[in-house]
């Protein structure tokens, strides 16, 4: 069954996200009156979480999805991610290590026809840096992904460009041919969140910075992921309670924004991830780990 797919932005005003925008996923439109999942569920609908909490208000359709019409097939996507259920995340399983919920939300959406992501909103930029578009688990994503699509007998909606084109495409048509080419060579996680980020840099930044400074901001970012997953193993053995890991990986975050604030400046820091060094938020909410790893 092929439904509008409306992506959405909830602003956080208070807690330890403050300043982030959490994002999620439904096939109802924004005049609904749905006032909680079971509702949702009765009335046929689709509601997924993306690592968050079920919401009725004080949402925005994301920049993209208020100005092109995105439809997708719910048997399709819901084999990729199954909605009105918060323990279905697509391959974004671990939370804030394998991303967030902006990840999650792109999984969703490049299931969709035309595909979109939730750029523009806070701390997207920030969370693709660390986690890329699609979380840490991208090879496993695509390969699931392009099942979803084989076995609902609804093939991925096809690239603009090709590959000889690249320079005059989109971002988003950039970033599909990146994920082609993932797919097709069978590159492992770490070579293709390490082009995604080269490819965000370029995209963000182009000249104005050197090759240098470029491939610093990259080892910036595996360092911080390593040092999160060396964590989250501590966590796995009993080691550190799930708010102790979300509060170091935090912290971890913060240090390499701020380390990639001092190389390459405020201005092009500002330009990269879409807000200043003050303005970034953390991007881990104790709360949700809680539910998600225990005390």
């Amino acid at each position: 069954m092929e439904k509008q797919i409306y992506a959405w932005a909830r602003k956080i005003d208070s807690g330890p996200l403050k300043g982030f925008d959490h994002t999620y996923v439904t096939d109802y439109s924004p005049e609904s009156t749905f006032v909680a999942i079971g509702d949702v569920v009765k009335n046929s609908s689709n509601f997924w979480y993306c690592h968050g909490y079920f919401h009725s208000n004080n949402s925005q359709l994301v920049p993209q999805c208020q100005n092109v019409t995105v439809n997708g097939n719910i048997k399709k996507i819901n084999c990729l991610c199954k909605s009105n259920d918060k323990r279905y995340n697509g391959t974004v399983i671990s939370y804030l290590r394998d991303g967030v919920c902006h990840q999650v939300s792109n999984q969703i959406l490049y299931m969709t026809t035309p595909r979109i992501e939730v750029t523009g909103v806070k701390g997207s930029g920030n969370s693709y840096g660390l986690y890329g578009h699609f979380g840490r688990k991208e090879a496993q994503f695509l390969q699931i992904a392009k099942g979803c699509a084989v076995s609902t007998n609804n093939p991925p909606p096809p690239h603009s460009k090709g590959a000889g084109n690249m320079k005059s495409a989109t971002y988003m048509e950039k970033l599909e041919h990146l994920m082609e080419t993932a797919y097709l060579e069978e590159l492992d996680d770490e070579e293709i969140l390490r082009r995604e980020r080269f490819l965000m840099i370029e995209e963000r930044l182009g000249d104005a910075i050197p090759q240098s400074e470029k491939e610093k901001i990259v080892s910036i970012l595996e360092q911080a992921n390593f040092k999160t997953d060396k964590n989250f193993k501590e966590m796995q053995k009993g080691n550190l309670t799930g708010e102790d890991y979300i509060v170091y990986a935090n912290k971890i975050n913060r240090a390499a924004f701020k380390q990639i604030a001092k190389v390459i400046g405020d201005d092009k820091y500002h330009k990269l991830f879409g807000c200043s060094i003050d303005e970034t938020p953390d991007l881990g909410d104790p709360s949700i780990a809680r539910e998600a790893y225990g005390k």
